[in-house]
Parts: C-alpha cells; structure tokens; sequence
C-alpha cells in the first residue's frame, strides 16, 4: 500500500515542470528501480533521503574503520620499556631468609639461628638474629609465603622501603613503613646482622639472576 501511493506520487513529480530538475529525475530513476520507493515515502520524499544519505556518508567518514593498534611506551634514550623490573630489595630478601630459617627450624633442617660454616656472628649479632627467627617462626612459619594474604602485604609493604636504613621512620621519616611495632623492632634489630653477613652474597645471587632473565 506505501509503495503504490509512492508510484503515484512518482508519476505526478515527472510530470510537473514547475517542479526543479533533480527532484524529478531522482523521482523518476527511483520509481523505474522500484527501490527504496518506501523509505523515501517514510522520509516525506527525495529531499530529506538525499539528507539522510549525506548524513549517513560523513557518519562513515568520521568513524575508523579500524582502531589503531596500540602502540608500546617507548623511552626515547633507551628504547621500549621492560614489562616488568626485576629488584634485589633488601628487606624483602631478610623478610624471606627469616622465614625461611624459620620453617627450617619447625621441620628439623636446620637450627633457630640458621648459622653456618660461613657465617661468623657476634654473640650480640647472634642474640638479635636469634630473636627474629624466632618472631618468624611463633607468627609466620605456618603461613604459605606466596598465597597468604598477611605475607602478600607484608612482602608489598616492605618492597616499598628498598632505599631505607631503617623502618621506624626514626631517621627519615618517608622511611616509616607503619608496620606492627613489634615486627618493625624486630626487622630493625635483623638488619644490621643480615647486611653484614648474608645479605652481600645474596644480592650477588638475585642479580646475576637477573641478567639471566633480562
């Protein structure tokens, strides 16, 4: 029924001369084809399609037609950034060597104070170190280092402070950690031990480590 009302109103624009010459002859093409006959109907006539049509085309024109891949962060001096950085961070490595001592010593492999052939401590060196394996062991040692979520935190917490001496903020204060009071004397207690003795050797490992994986 729209499209029979559309042809009448085709026949009378071709023969109307008054009427401007590409209305007629887009009316005319339009009725031979006998396509679009409705949607013109609908629109109120050629006029308004041709507006939609041109409408349609900037649309098309200012939409992609394919998203530009996104592009790598690029350091102009360097070249493209790495993925991910690797970090010999010394808290963390003591936070793992008093952990480790620790199951070490609920499982029968090794002594509270995790000494060594190597490792050649004083006795008040030995009285702190032994006093942090212990916190270790009556808090931590039954926890998984890599799903608990105390030790997830703890572990980003401390991964915060690699540049700092200390974690009680009582030197600088941008160096307090706000960790557990206790942990935090405890921690603070260990360093000096661990920097002495193990933690050169272990600083070497986790960077040749590092080269290996770069």
């Amino acid at each position: 029924m729209i499209t029979s009302s559309f042809f009448g109103t085709c026949a009378k624009s071709s023969a109307r001369g008054s009427r401007l010459l590409w209305k007629s002859i887009l009316a005319q093409y339009l009725c031979r084809r006998g396509v679009g006959a409705t949607i013109v109907f609908l629109l109120g006539g050629p006029l308004r399609f041709v507006r939609l049509i041109l409408v349609l085309l900037a649309v098309a024109l200012l939409v992609p037609s394919q998203a530009a891949p996104a592009e790598p962060q690029v350091d102009s001096q360097y070249g493209p950034l790495p993925v991910f950085e690797l970090h010999s961070g010394f808290w963390i490595n003591l936070h793992h060597t008093l952990y480790g001592q620790a199951r070490q010593s609920r499982d029968g492999r090794g002594s509270p104070s995790g000494t060594g052939a190597t490792t050649h401590r004083t006795p008040s060196e030995q009285i702190a170190w032994d006093a942090a394996v212990s916190y270790y062991a009556a808090n931590y040692q039954d926890k998984d280092l890599l799903f608990n979520t105390e030790l997830i935190l703890l572990k980003n917490q401390l991964g915060d402070f690699e540049q700092c001496d200390e974690l009680s903020g009582a030197k600088k204060k941008t160096c307090d950690a706000g960790l557990p009071p206790k942990l935090t004397r405890i921690l603070d207690a260990a360093a000096p031990v661990y920097r002495a003795h193990e933690w050169p050797e272990h600083d070497r490992a986790n960077r040749r480590l590092s080269l290996i994986h770069i």
